[in-house]
């Protein structure tokens, strides 16, 4: 199952873009839904469409706009390093689309938090946050970086430098955010961590609402709700809570593993089929050439 929450921020806001043609919009947008429902054979043949109508070589802003629809469909697949590859070669374009820039850099550093390199992660987020001096841009760059920055303080155990970067997003974004519900996870490490068991456990409680919203089907994040109440239940002795939710979780798991495979056997018989169908094509032409040659050879 592709979750939603991987939903690719802004790529059509006119804040970043608005020096764009209309149907240049029209078609990043299309390019956006595709990524994010997972069409990725549609996406690569609409960004050769976008690409030939819009390309570099006539205007150069465009090196940012293709490289990084390049980058968001080489992630989608799993490619982290061509991935990053290409959003690399969308910075050396940000002088011709500066709106945009903090993004970019933004992108670069979730290539790299992804890549679980914290550090240049941070570095990126640092940039972005940097970028610029655009007021109205602020609370959309802190919903975005602040979630890679918490994480990378939570990560070296500094707490309230997590709590304040946590807060901010929590306090920005007041809508339905699949993301969140992670951040509620982190919060509850914390929380443990202070012995706040109570607290801990209103984290987790938004965490399931957030991950169980049929808007989100945010099931890696519930099956880590699950793995946490099970630890706050045994450090309290109530192992049959604990039971409860270690049954929930090896139920969640096992089934999330089952559609894997079914989404994994499906994507490998439509690859058999195309190749059986190019086949298929190749004999039909290779014959069609031998039935030319040979009413030529009738006629001579």
């Amino acid at each position: 199952m592709k979750s939603k929450i991987f939903i690719l921020f802004l790529i059509s806001s006119p804040l970043l873009f608005s020096q764009l043609e209309e149907r240049a919009r029209e078609k990043m947008h299309q390019l956006d839904q595709a990524i994010y429902s997972g069409k990725i054979d549609s996406a690569r043949l609409l960004l050769i469409s976008f690409s030939k109508e819009f390309s570099i070589k006539k205007d150069k802003k465009y090196g940012v706009l293709i490289n990084s629809f390049k980058s968001d469909i080489e992630r989608s697949s799993g490619n982290l390093d061509l991935a990053l590859k290409y959003m690399h070669k969308s910075l050396t374009y940000k002088n011709f689309l500066k709106p945009s820039t903090w993004y970019i850099y933004h992108k670069v550093a979730n290539i790299y938090f992804e890549k679980k390199n914290y550090e240049l992660a941070k570095i990126y987020a640092d940039s972005s946050m940097n970028y610029g001096n655009d007021q109205a841009l602020i609370p959309a760059k802190k919903n975005m970086n602040n979630r890679i920055l918490g994480y990378y303080y939570l990560n070296k155990k500094q707490y309230e430098k997590t709590e304040i970067y946590y807060s901010e997003i929590l306090d920005l974004n007041k809508e339905l955010d699949c993301e969140k519900a992670l951040i509620y996870i982190n919060l509850f490490t914390i929380n443990y961590y202070k012995k706040n068991y109570k607290l801990a456990s209103t984290n987790l409680d938004s965490a399931e609402v957030i991950a169980k919203n049929s808007y989100c089907n945010a099931y890696q994040y519930l099956t880590m709700a699950y793995d946490k109440r099970v630890i706050l239940a045994k450090n309290q002795n109530d192992y049959k809570l604990a039971y409860k939710y270690l049954n929930l979780h090896k139920e969640l798991r096992d089934s999330l593993q089952i559609e894997e495979r079914i989404t994994t056997n499906k994507d490998i018989e439509k690859k058999y089929e195309s190749k059986l169908i190019k086949s298929s094509n190749k004999a039909l032409k290779l014959k069609n050439i031998e039935v030319e040659k040979k009413n030529y050879l009738f006629l001579i």
